[in-house]
């Protein structure tokens, strides 16, 4: 009875920490973390404003390395990390396979805003190929991309502390299709 007992407690146990979410308000969204207990939102510095993209959830599509579409997927991309989140059952969750490309449709203040974010172009300046980059102007020859970080600036006010801000930087490239052909 006792051995009963006790498969069944380190049962219940391994199931409970393979796959519990730990819900706590100290990060930036919902706060939960992976399976290693890594967090999978940012966690707040103290700054002004967000790291994201998009505050609000918005739905999207989602194409990952092996070709497969995932569709109407609730998404939120973070600039500071580049990375994408997606939303299930009110949890935050990364993706495991590696995305390769991804639409995203959000309305913020009753404006609406749609984008598509690729990877696997050259690396260049401090961004490697798996970085997203915003596609502004999809053309056959020439592709107009945009790379969007966020970044904690100090913000000075006269007489007081320096409060922290997120800042959006924006670069802009020209990628030759001709060179190389596209990542897609």
């Amino acid at each position: 009875m006792k051995q009963l007992v006790l498969i069944i407690l380190l049962s219940i146990i391994t199931f409970t920490a393979s796959s519990q979410a730990i819900m706590s308000s100290s990060y930036t969204g919902s706060g939960e973390v992976d399976l290693k207990g890594n967090p999978l939102m940012s966690k707040p510095l103290e700054a002004e404003g967000s790291p994201f993209l998009n505050i609000h959830w918005g739905k999207g599509l989602v194409k990952l390395k092996n070709g497969v579409w995932h569709r109407d997927v609730l998404l939120k991309f973070d600039l500071q990390n580049n990375t994408l989140y997606f939303e299930r059952l009110g949890v935050a969750f990364s993706f495991t396979d590696t995305v390769v490309e991804f639409f995203l449709a959000y309305e913020e203040e009753g404006e609406s805003f749609s984008f598509i974010y690729r990877s696997g172009f050259p690396a260049v300046d401090k961004q490697t190929e798996l970085e997203f980059y915003e596609v502004v102007n999809d053309g056959k020859n020439l592709q107009l991309l945009k790379f969007n970080d966020k970044i904690i600036t100090a913000k000075a006010q006269y007489g007081q502390e320096n409060k922290k801000e997120y800042k959006l930087v924006e670069q802009l490239y020209v990628y030759d299709v001709k060179k190389e052909p596209s990542p897609r």
